[in-house]
């Protein structure tokens, strides 16, 4: 009966060594190891890509609208004119979707020395801070400034990991060409 109890343990420690020396199974259990962490990295990369292109496109609407905005002249700015500004707004932002309830807000603002020529148009609401307010140097000498500001909601595609999307806000400040300040809507 010992010896039989000798020749399991044996057995049995022959086997483990066999087991220690074996490697067809190392490469599945490394992939195993490894794989959810290259899989959270690709999506983070991808997440993180997507965010800067959104944001790019934040910026160049918000100096493109205030671009535009400012080449009015004298007869001023009509609410179609401005419709049709934010009609192309959307084309700016593609491939983003605009379309969400306040997802895109686009405010213009025009602020002269005079405040009874101010004016400003926001059809979405205003973006969250309000209008921005203009840098003392910029109205120092007399005229008027045109403020475009613009803030995007971003849906994230890991956003049930997420709290809240990511928010992108850009202001732009342009003087009016030709006129000392742009009559609005």
């Amino acid at each position: 009966m010992r010896q039989r109890t000798n020749n399991r343990a044996g057995g049995l420690l022959i086997s483990l060594r066999r087991f220690i020396r074996q490697t067809k199974g190392a490469v599945a259990i490394e992939f195993a190891m490894i794989f959810p962490v290259m899989i959270t990295i690709y999506f983070g990369v991808v997440e993180m890509s997507q965010g800067l292109a959104a944001s790019r496109k934040v910026t160049m609407l918000t100096s493109t609208v205030g671009d535009i905005v400012a080449q009015f002249g004298a007869t001023g700015i009509t609410t179609a004119d401005l419709v049709g500004i934010y009609d192309a707004a959307d084309e700016i932002m593609r491939p983003f979707p605009t379309d969400g309830l306040g997802q895109l807000r686009i405010n213009v603002y025009s602020v002269t020395t005079v405040a009874a020529n101010n004016w400003n148009y926001s059809p979405n609401g205003e973006c969250v801070g309000g209008q921005p307010t203009v840098p003392a140097n910029l109205l120092a000498s007399g005229g008027s400034v045109i403020i475009s500001h613009v803030c995007y909601v971003h849906n994230s595609v890991l956003h049930r990991f997420f709290t809240s999307d990511p928010t992108f806000t850009d202001t732009f400040y342009m003087r009016p060409r030709g006129v000392s300040f742009i009559v609005g809507p």
